[in-house]
């Protein structure tokens, strides 16, 4: 399976966003639909990286803010590594999709037709080697160019500005390593005002806010100045410092002490 034991795959998936990488805020990439995918693949049948695969036809389905979404991705998943048949979805689930257990299983297997002679085999175990495959290869790709990248289970976490490339090496690997194309969707990036927010009130709320990307020239000014003496300051503190060393002397002996005045 995936890489685990980390302690940031234990913690609340709304509190993730909030994770430091050398001060800097992080973004979370997730690929879409993972199992389904790389089962789609494994049989050489396309699957529309466009398309939702959750969305199996739940009545008032709202696309992937649908409360029932997470939930029933569970519940897909559970079904796929069900290696015994034994999985029964419960009274409660069942409840909340608003269907029979036969009239769900209907509904899932007419979305994915894939399914109906892998379910309670060794599919789940096929899939968790291949996704264990890939996470390790874009890991391994981002940690060359001295990316921290943290693995939770079908995402990734890495400093926001870096969201570019790991999105470019997610896709990659899954192609390389299956030969199709796969959805990778980014979760939002939060400061700390946002803590204990959903992701939906954050975007909500980014939405609302009419200030949004409107930057402060002044404050600019101000910070760029402030920037370029400090700037100055460390470099003469430092250049002072080192002149006292024992290095520095060698070195002023060997080269015309008004050059260095100069300098």
């Amino acid at each position: 399976g995936r890489f685990y034991r980390g302690w940031w795959q234990s913690i609340p998936g709304k509190h993730r966003p909030h994770i430091r990488i050398d001060g800097k805020k992080t973004i979370e990439v997730d690929y879409s639909g993972m199992s389904l995918s790389i089962i789609y693949a494994l049989n050489n049948i396309p699957f529309k990286a466009e398309d939702d695969p959750y969305d199996i036809g739940l009545i008032n389905w709202t696309g992937t803010s649908d409360p029932r979404r997470k939930p029933l991705k569970k519940t897909v998943n559970a079904l796929i590594n069900d290696q015994d048949g034994v999985y029964r979805i419960s009274k409660s689930e069942l409840k909340l999709f608003g269907e029979t257990e036969d009239s769900f299983m209907d509904k899932l297997l007419t979305k994915h037709p894939v399914l109906k002679d892998r379910l309670g085999t060794s599919i789940g175990l096929e899939t968790q080697f291949i996704d264990s495959q890939i996470a390790e290869a874009v890991m391994i790709e981002l940690l060359k160019e001295d990316i921290v990248v943290l693995p939770i289970h079908d995402s990734f976490i890495v400093p926001a500005g870096y969201q570019q490339y790991l999105e470019t090496a997610m896709s990659h690997f899954f192609k390389l390593r299956l030969g199709a194309d796969i959805k990778v969707e980014a979760e939002v990036v939060k400061i700390n005002d946002h803590f204990g927010w959903d992701n939906d009130d954050v975007v909500q709320a980014q939405q609302n806010d009419p200030t949004l990307g409107i930057v402060n020239a002044a404050s600019v000014r101000d910070k760029v100045l402030h920037y370029k003496q400090q700037l100055t300051n460390n470099y003469l503190s430092y250049w002072e410092s080192w002149m006292h060393t024992d290095e520095a002397v060698q070195v002023s002996s060997l080269l015309d002490t008004s050059f260095i005045r100069d300098v």
